[in-house]
């Protein structure tokens, strides 16, 4: 299942939308369409023959550094990034509750 916005490929996270464009919502109430990236969106993998490019960005968006990886770890590295991912996202969560 995909987000439901126009253009969007990202998966569902919840109410038809990806994760990018529920916090959009729940924080300004509309789909921002001139934000290019969030600091929800996860970094990108590109493939690129045998070399796996992983573009990593700041909070702000903005292209900070790119990791190169054979190909073949590609699976593990990002099955591994996932899961960092879900859990920085447990915490924040729980936290903001807490607040």
């Amino acid at each position: 299942m995909f987000c439901s916005v126009d253009n969007c490929d990202s998966k569902h996270y919840a109410n038809g939308y990806c994760q990018r464009h529920y916090q959009q919502i729940k924080i300004h109430g509309k789909i921002i369409t001139l934000v290019k990236r969030t600091p929800y969106d996860p970094n990108e993998f590109i493939i690129d023959k045998n070399i796996c490019w992983i573009i990593l960005y700041n909070a702000r968006g903005e292209e900070i550094a790119k990791a190169k990886i054979d190909v073949k770890y590609y699976d593990q590295i990002k099955l591994q990034y996932l899961k960092i991912i879900q859990d920085l996202e447990r915490v924040y969560f729980k936290l903001k509750r807490e607040d």
